[in-house]
């Protein structure tokens, strides 16, 4: 999944915030929060 929508995510984050260094930390912390919530995910 990481693999799949790695560059299209970080592209996105990078359009809101003009800052690739910014959205490099953003796009980790999107993944990061997403690992943490998969125990929760209910499907969709």
């Amino acid at each position: 999944m990481v693999r799949k929508y790695q560059d299209r995510l970080y592209r996105h984050i990078q359009r809101c915030v003009r800052d690739p260094e910014l959205a490099k930390d953003l796009t980790q912390e999107t993944w990061l929060k997403a690992y943490r919530g998969i125990p929760g995910f209910r499907g969709a």
